[in-house]
């Protein structure tokens, strides 16, 4: 109701505008139709059928501009009220809009909040993971050490003393390029089937001293 009383107001300020306007109009032209008639003193005052016919003419041209401008009166309120009910409809859609769009951005940064979070889980599980991949590198040489035959070791240790002899010789590259070359680590497979081929041997040779008896 509110918004539809300020629609109407300027409105009908402007409806009573516009009726004054013409009620004015009609009256100058009221005039000028008298003095038309009655000729401003041109014709006699005697000639009554002359002034009688002017002023029959002037009410019926009176009537007709009055009911010209009820009409033009009733149309314009018409239009004032199809206006401010449009107008009333736009302010209502505007504001269930504006409604929505507010509660647009809560719902988005909620949806951010929990992508953050995500992310920073996902982040977190990565970089532990990257941590025990580190340990577990930084372990492994020293395991693969152990795990090494002992030709392998005899071997590396036979390379270090000849590589330390050809340099207090001062032969250096003669010597590295004499040495041969060392044999390739093997890999985590071929470790646990040496291990399990070791294991084997050492029960073959307990059940063989087993069995030969004391």
């Amino acid at each position: 109701m509110q918004l539809t009383m300020q629609f109407e107001t300027p409105i009908l300020q402007q409806q009573q505008q516009q009726q004054q306007q013409q009620q004015q109009r009609q009256q100058q032209q009221r005039q000028q139709q008298q003095r038309r008639a009655w000729g401003c003193g041109q014709r006699p005052k005697g000639d009554l059928e002359t002034r009688g016919r002017d002023w029959w003419h002037s009410r019926a041209a009176a009537k007709e501009a009055a009911a010209a401008a009820a009409a033009a009166a009733e149309d314009m309120k018409a239009a004032a009220k199809e206006t401010s009910a449009a107008a009333a409809e736009d302010m209502k859609a505007a504001a269930k809009e504006s409604g929505r769009t507010a509660t647009k951005p809560k719902r988005q940064q909620q949806h951010q909040r929990e992508d953050t979070a995500a992310a920073a889980a996902a982040a977190a599980t990565a970089a532990a993971a990257a941590a025990a991949a580190a340990a577990a590198a930084a372990v492994l040489p020293v395991e693969q050490q152990r795990r090494l035959p002992s030709s392998s070791r005899q071997h590396k240790q036979l390379l270090l003393l000849s590589s330390t002899s050809n340099s207090s010789s001062g032969a250096p590259e003669a010597a590295a390029a004499a040495s041969p070359a060392p044999p390739p680590l093997p890999s985590p497979q071929q470790q646990q089937q040496q291990q399990q081929q070791q294991q084997q041997q050492q029960q073959q040779q307990q059940h063989r001293a087993g069995g030969r008896g004391p």
